[in-house]
């Protein structure tokens, strides 16, 4: 049976068949549950391919356990049973609430969305393995399925998000919304650069889209450690150099002027203690710098964007750029004392 898109009508006679006269307690609902799983993957308005794998899991454990359960009435089948439910009526559950979604809500948890499918799939092909209605050989046929449509719907979605119209689709939803919509696409940056995707076209529209959305919304990046290119040098040479750090300049997101305050590590080449000590002392203070302007939010203090770690280029934190330099130089020149 071909499971991509089944009809009402087929599930319900599947239910029937598979379901009707088992003398097990709670059997109906099971299929109940399946049921409402399945319609939720006929309308999945995001991750379709892993929905259509997590449809033909549905679908091949209605087609066994009905005559798996029939000749098999053991204490151990009802335990199964209504372990089965109880697993299955938490995703339902789930999924009753993302099939409300529209596909902009879809796209900007799509996340969530994966995870959940993926879960799911994970128990259903468990139940199937623990009612014994298929061979492990299918097992790893069908994983190996799910994780290619896995990799499709990805791959899909990184195209949407980088679409230009996608940033505006985006910004009209709840704040809430645009908020997992701007930490997936930091996810997506993240993972271009980590497996050596980083194509410039793809990244810059991706910066765009978030851009737009933050613009949107007035805020700042969910995610405040700088992982994915959120933020590009201007020059390699210093602006100012201070003991252990320098000052340079940068861009953030494609068009904000920012100052990066970068630890220097050259003095502690062939000191590793001395670094690791500066690198603690860095990221203590990165992190007081995002405490700070989560609740100041650029009341007394400048813009706080984020900061970076690696261990394969020097840390640093990313604050506007101020043309006047920092606030004593500021006074001093622009607002001298009488």
């Amino acid at each position: 049976m071909d499971p991509t898109h089944v009809s009402g009508m087929v599930v319900d006679t599947l239910i029937d068949v598979s379901f009707s006269f088992v003398p097990v307690p709670g059997v109906p609902q099971l299929g109940s549950l399946l049921k409402d799983i399945i319609h939720f993957c006929n309308t999945v308005q995001v991750n379709r391919r892993v929905a259509q794998k997590l449809a033909e899991r549905c679908i091949k454990f209605l087609e066994g356990f009905g005559s798996a359960v029939r000749h098999a009435i053991t204490k151990e089948m009802r335990k199964l049973v209504g372990d089965a439910q109880t697993t299955l009526l938490r995703h339902q559950s789930n999924m009753i609430t993302w099939s409300k979604y529209s596909y902009w809500e879809s796209l900007a948890r799509y996340q969530t969305i994966s995870h959940g499918i993926e879960a799911c799939h994970t128990d259903i092909t468990d139940l199937l393995d623990q009612f014994q209605l298929v061979g492990y050989a299918e097992i790893i046929s069908h994983l190996e399925a799910f994780e290619h449509g896995k990799k499709l719907d990805y791959a899909e979605s990184t195209s949407t998000l980088a679409d230009e119209e996608t940033g505006s689709q985006l910004a009209q939803l709840d704040t809430h919304a645009k908020e997992e919509a701007a930490k997936l696409i930091q996810e997506r940056l993240v993972h271009q650069k980590e497996t050596q995707r980083h194509l410039k076209g793809v990244h810059d529209a991706l910066i765009k889209t978030l851009r737009t959305l933050l613009d949107s919304s007035q805020s700042l990046l969910p995610d405040m450690e700088l992982k994915g290119g959120e933020v590009v040098e201007s020059s390699e040479q210093p602006d100012r150099i201070c003991e252990g750090y320098d000052l340079k300049r940068g861009v953030y997101l494609g068009k904000v002027e920012v100052r990066l305050k970068v630890l220097r590590y050259v003095p502690f080449k062939e000191k590793p203690r001395e670094m690791e000590v500066w690198t603690k002392r860095f990221a203590r203070e990165a992190g007081l710098w995002v405490k700070v302007w989560k609740v100041d939010r650029g009341r007394y203090i400048v813009p706080f964007y984020g900061y970076h770690l690696s261990k394969f280029s020097s840390p640093y934190l990313v604050t506007r750029y101020m043309p006047e330099g920092d606030a004593i130089t500021y006074v001093a020149v622009v607002e001298p004392a009488p």
